[in-house]
């Protein structure tokens, strides 16, 4: 993570004690706001505060009707009107921020990537894998 104020690169790692980044093998990354949102392979979603450089939220598979249903977390995408997605091993989700929680869009229903042409942004082009 770069450090505006000093220029230098900043290595978060899940030993380091500090970040509490649940695995470096990341798939995904989102800036919204002042949170940095980090979707790993097998280990789930962190949400990080990017002041103090600490993971805030960790999302992980769960059995209740709105939690993710994959740790393997593919991309994560925020529209124009706010709303974040999560494209995962199991499907798409969208992330309520008012109930921090998540939503599965059943029209995809299986493993997601999702591919983002920002040059298209306003039109929202988004480019759906399975």
């Amino acid at each position: 993570m770069l450090n505006p104020k000093t220029g230098k690169f900043i290595t978060l790692t899940p030993e380091d004690g500090h970040s509490g980044i649940a695995h470096t093998n990341i798939h995904g990354l989102l800036v919204d706001g002042n949170h940095l949102w980090v979707g790993t392979f097998e280990h789930g979603l962190n949400i990080l505060d990017l002041t103090t450089q600490k993971v805030i939220r960790h999302f992980v598979y769960g059995n209740g009707p709105n939690q993710l249903k994959s740790n393997f977390i593919h991309s994560l995408f925020k529209s124009s009107a706010g709303t974040i997605f999560i494209g995962t091993s199991n499907g798409m989700y969208s992330y309520n921020k008012r109930s921090q929680n998540f939503k599965p869009l059943s029209f995809f229903s299986r493993q997601c990537f999702l591919f983002v042409d920002n040059r298209r942004q306003k039109g929202e082009f988004m480019d759906w894998h399975f």
